[in-house]
């Protein structure tokens, strides 16, 4: 499949796959960037990607960002909708205790595509749902 992307600015990086094996594309920051320890930034990549219909694409941590640093995508997976045309922007977030300096062009996320099959929603009142769980909320089954 191919998967067109654009530059949204000459200076961004494009992405990139360090083996071609790799389940995902290296999506890199676009400038200097800080992300402050214990918060959250949103990092451009000045880039577009056109997501396919019946795709979607998820921004995924760099694990070894994660393991090593404490810095991490926060809305993991970061959804992109095919119909979403705007910049690829990243929310990282920092739980080390010192601020994590970005580099431009520097590795900091991961797109992974994946098929979306379509559902459609049926309002009825009167479904009932039958399961063993039930209908207890969170941490209902114990810890």
């Amino acid at each position: 499949m191919l998967l067109k992307y654009a530059k949204i600015e000459d200076t961004a990086h494009d992405p990139a796959r360090q083996y071609n094996s790799d389940a995902c594309w290296d999506l890199a920051s676009h400038g200097d960037h800080m992300v402050p320890s214990g918060k959250w930034t949103v990092i451009p990549t000045g880039l577009k990607i056109d997501i396919p219909y019946g795709y979607c694409g998820m921004i995924m941590s760099r694990s070894g960002h994660a393991a090593r640093y404490g810095v991490f995508v926060l809305n993991a997976p970061g959804m992109i909708d095919s119909g979403y045309a705007g910049e690829i922007k990243i929310v990282l977030a920092n739980l080390s205790d010192a601020d994590w300096e970005i580099e431009d062009g520097e590795r900091i996320a991961q797109l992974f595509l994946a098929p979306v099959e379509q559902h459609y929603l049926l309002r009825d009142d009167t479904v009932e749902i039958l399961s063993d769980r039930g209908s207890g909320g969170f941490g209902s089954t114990g810890y």
